[in-house]
């Protein structure tokens, strides 16, 4: 039975975390805890893949993890693929690897929370430019 509680509470949480427009907003749950955001504190850019380049490959790229209680992203996949590269996935996948979070809180404890990572590949120019992180919101 606490088992269930738990995890009732945690999806509560991931809901109403995921609906937070502020990054550093603490929310209260019904049961009164506290709940905080996980936060980007360190990004890395993708390096443009030199066979993408050659072929002058381009796209957004969404990744999607978890966060896990010390701030590293975990279980990256694919989750959209803008461009149709796989050179242009591996790329994003290495690089999401490196960022670095402060973990998502309940009552000042880290918890696990999913994340995703929007990479933009542009046409020709060989560069990348990683989007912001969000929380994905589970219905």
């Amino acid at each position: 039975m606490r088992t269930f509680f738990v995890r009732a509470i945690l999806f509560v949480l991931v809901i109403l975390l995921a609906s937070c427009a502020h990054e550093s907003a603490e929310l209260k749950t019904p049961t009164g805890a506290v709940a905080k955001r996980p936060v980007v504190i360190h990004k890395v850019s993708p390096k443009f893949p030199p066979e993408a380049s050659a072929r002058r490959g381009h796209g957004v790229i969404t990744v999607e993890g978890t966060v896990n209680q010390q701030g590293r992203l975990e279980d990256i996949r694919i989750a959209k693929n803008g461009g149709g590269d796989p050179a242009l996935e591996r790329a994003a996948i290495e690089a999401a690897a490196e960022w670095i979070f402060r973990p998502a809180t309940l009552d000042d404890r880290p918890i696990k929370s999913l994340m995703t990572i929007t990479v933009n590949f542009e046409e020709g120019n060989g560069e990348s430019h990683p989007g912001d992180a969000s929380e994905k919101r589970h219905e």
